[in-house]
């Protein structure tokens, strides 16, 4: 499966594994489900409760002290 993100037009497959892939096909037969029953385009792209569609998530905040190279001249 080719999966072409927006902030980039090269293939991301390397990074989908099975979570990812599942989620993505979830939401491209949910759109299909929409529009093979002639609703709007934008009950496609209705917002949805994040954290009751998705549970279970893993947010990681990283900081660290290092010198820019500008900071180096």
């Amino acid at each position: 499966m080719s999966v072409i993100t927006p902030a980039s037009e090269y293939n991301s497959t390397e990074r989908v594994n099975t979570v990812t892939y599942k989620v993505i096909s979830d939401e491209i037969q949910r759109a299909n489900q929409i529009m093979l029953a002639r609703k709007s385009l934008s009950d496609v792209c209705k917002k949805i409760d994040f954290f009751s569609a998705f549970p279970l998530f893993v947010e990681i905040d990283i900081t660290g002290q290092s010198k820019s190279k500008d900071d180096e001249k």
